[in-house]
């Protein structure tokens, strides 16, 4: 429904109903949900009646720019007001609700729906009352309009801006297709490829998110010989299914004695499919904090292949013609769907002889308890037999840890709460606890057993990744133009011929190939915060090709050659670093000034404080936000001529680097 503002004429206009509000108040939040109100507004689009799953029937008006949506219950078919395009509706006593994250209206049972034809309705300055429009209700009860709310629907009316309202060609073109929908709903065993659906399903492992998208896998504990094969060894997932890392790159960086935070928690075989939601969706469940354990309905969800071109996946996308429409439902227990579910799945557990598929998640499994209470109808030997697994004391320890570790991650998510993070920059693993640029500078040791002997010694580097928040202070190189830098395509491709009139390539522009290639020296977020009362913990931050890519830079191309590239990339760049670009120029123009006015250059500095106070000038002038980033540290090898420095053979050493990774400017 639709309702514009309403003109002025000479006499005034007629006040409205009272009790009647706008509908700018309503999606403006003014009006409290649940509260009952009247309005009045014309129709611009409909659906046509659908059996609920109760004993009633739902009709919808459709929301659209100003328009807000109206669910119409009725017990019989026949006592459903009829639409037109253009007519006017003037509502007696409907609910103000908030459904699927949009704010609507919804009827009851002393809703009282007064449906005016548009065509028959006279202007306001001739005689007729527009109550010669209104249209016959089989629902009588309710309140009923009054001669001053004829004047005031003809008064609207004609002083109305109809632009948005369709012909009745389109709105029932509309109507009839709305006829065609059908139940969607399905459970796993039986979605099949390039179809949509509507399932009801348990988040299986806290949803991941990736870049605007959230990836969930869910389960209704039925089998589906599409899904991947999840099997206890953790074997059946192969690289391509980690989370975080579609394509295994990150494979070599992970430290194989610690616990992957991806491990399957059940249920095994294939019972489990991998959701892919968008926004508006995604941002839903972010903001509930939708969880493992959770019992979910998703509407309208399409399944198709996912990347290994196997396996089935979901995909959620925002719908194109209502995008703040959510197709998220978190459900009750009364769900009759939902009951069927909870009966496979204690199917399921009574099998394979295991009382949660989360079991080995402490935070699901104490809500379990939580819910469910003490069992009295465990005996005293069964609950002695579970001594042999774990006793009373072992458990208290580990619930208190775990409570003192949640305790201090709560802690250091409120801390990073208030420094401030840059929305416009996200990045992969914000569910791990973010680490300070002091720990990834720490030294790392090795000890290990020699003859019997027990040795500790240092090594250059370690493969690890970190998730840390940070700002950018300083950048190489100086000049953007030099981001990017050229190399041969011979290193990435051998067939290309040495004859450039068989190759069909030009020595000048195809025989190489740009890459993106640059660093960033980067601070920590607390310590800039705490500027005075902490040294400065900063690192330098290389940005290969991949990293810079995944920055949603484009593909590297000659700056110099290209400026429209070189705009669009300092655009991006002053997301990131604000305005640190604009104050080492001013810098660097400074000092060339200076240069020219001397003969002889200045002795630089004994120490490195020299170069700590000018770096101070600038950052006293630095405005930018922290934002949260990937960092990865690795090593490369490196000539040396010194022997004691040989530790990755005759003349190479390894040197310790580390590289942004999984971090997108979303601007």
């Amino acid at each position: 429904m639709s309702m514009s503002r309403k003109g002025q004429n000479a006499t005034g206009p007629p006040p409205p109903p009272s009790g009647c509000v706008n509908i700018d108040d309503i999606l403006g939040g003014e009006i409290p949900k649940g509260k009952l109100i009247h309005i009045c507004c014309v129709v611009k689009d409909y659906q046509a009646p659908i059996h609920t799953r109760g004993k009633v029937f739902d009709h919808s008006t459709v929301e659209d720019q100003r328009s807000i949506e109206l669910a119409i219950f009725r017990p019989l078919m026949d006592q459903f007001p009829k639409f037109n395009a253009g007519d006017v509706l003037l509502a007696f006593s409907v609910k103000v609700q908030e459904f699927q994250g949009c704010i609507s209206l919804i009827t009851h049972n002393n809703s009282s729906l007064n449906v005016y034809s548009g065509i028959l309705i006279p202007k306001p300055s001739g005689s007729q009352s527009a109550s010669v429009a209104l249209k016959s209700n089989a629902k009588l009860r309710g309140r009923l309009p009054s001669d001053k709310d004829h004047a005031y629907v003809s008064y609207m009316y004609h002083h109305l801006d109809k632009s948005c309202i369709p012909d009745q060609e389109a709105f029932q073109a509309e109507a009839n297709q709305s006829m065609n929908i059908r139940d969607k709903f399905s459970t796993l065993e039986n979605i099949t490829e390039g179809n949509f659906y509507d399932i009801i399903v348990q988040l299986v492992k806290d949803p991941y998110d990736m870049f605007g998208t959230l990836t969930c896998y869910v389960t209704d504990y039925t089998t589906n010989s599409r899904f991947f094969n999840q099997t206890t060894d953790g074997k059946g997932r192969g690289r391509a299914e980690r989370d975080d890392d579609p394509y295994g790159y990150t494979a070599k960086f992970q430290i194989n004695n610690i616990e992957s935070a991806s491990a399957w928690p059940g249920p095994y075989g294939q019972m489990s499919m991998q959701l892919t939601c968008w926004d508006p969706h995604a941002s839903y469940i972010k903001d509930n904090k939708l969880g493992a354990g959770t019992w979910v309905r998703f509407q309208n969800v399409h399944i198709k292949p996912g990347k290994n071109g196997i396996n089935l996946e979901g995909f959620l996308r925002q719908d194109q013609k209502y995008p703040e429409r959510i197709k998220v439902e978190i459900l009750e227990d009364n769900d009759s769907r939902l009951k069927d579910v909870l009966r496979r799945k204690q199917e399921y557990e009574k099998s394979n002889k295991r009382k949660n598929p989360h079991h080995h998640n402490p935070r699901v499994a104490q809500q379990a308890q939580v819910r469910q209470g003490p069992d009295p109808t465990r005996g005293k030997e069964q609950r002695l037999g579970e001594t042999s697994a774990e006793n009373s004391n072992q458990r208290r320890k580990r619930l208190w840890a775990e409570k003192q570790m949640a305790a201090e991650l709560a802690q250091k998510r409120k801390d990073e709460e208030t420094l401030g993070l840059n929305s416009l920059v996200r990045c992969e693993n914000l569910s791990q606890e973010a680490s300070p640029i002091s720990r990834l500078l720490e030294p790392v040791y090795y000890e290990a057993n020699l003859n019997g002997q027990e040795i500790r010694f240092q090594i250059p580097f370690n493969n690890v990744n970190y998730r840390t928040n940070v700002r950018v202070v300083d950048f190489r190189p100086e000049r953007l133009e030099d981001f990017a830098i050229c190399r041969p395509r011979s290193r990435y491709s051998g067939d290309i011929s040495d004859d450039s009139s068989v190759s069909g390539l030009d020595d000048d522009e195809d025989s190489s190939n740009w890459e993106w290639c640059f660093w960033l020296q980067v601070e920590d977020a607390m310590a800039f915060k705490n500027r005075g009362k902490r040294p400065e913990e900063r690192v330098w931050v290389m940005v290969d090709n991949l990293a810079a890519q995944c920055l949603t830079l484009d593909d590297a191309v000659d700056l110099r050659a290209n400026q429209d590239n070189l705009s669009a990339l300092r655009e991006k760049m002053c997301t990131l670093w604000g305005n640190l670009e604009e104050l080492k120029r001013e810098r660097s123009e400074s000092r060339h000034d200076a240069k020219r006015r001397r003969k002889h250059l200045a002795m630089p500095p004994l120490s490195s404080e020299g170069n700590v106070n000018a770096g101070a000038d600038l950052m006293k002038d630095l405005c930018n936000d922290p934002f949260s980033c990937c960092i990865k540290q690795y090593g490369v090898m490196e000539k040396t001529d010194d022997p004691k420095e040989a530790d990755a053979g005759p003349g190479r050493k390894w040197v310790r680097v580390f590289g942004l990774f999984g971090t997108k400017i979303c601007a």
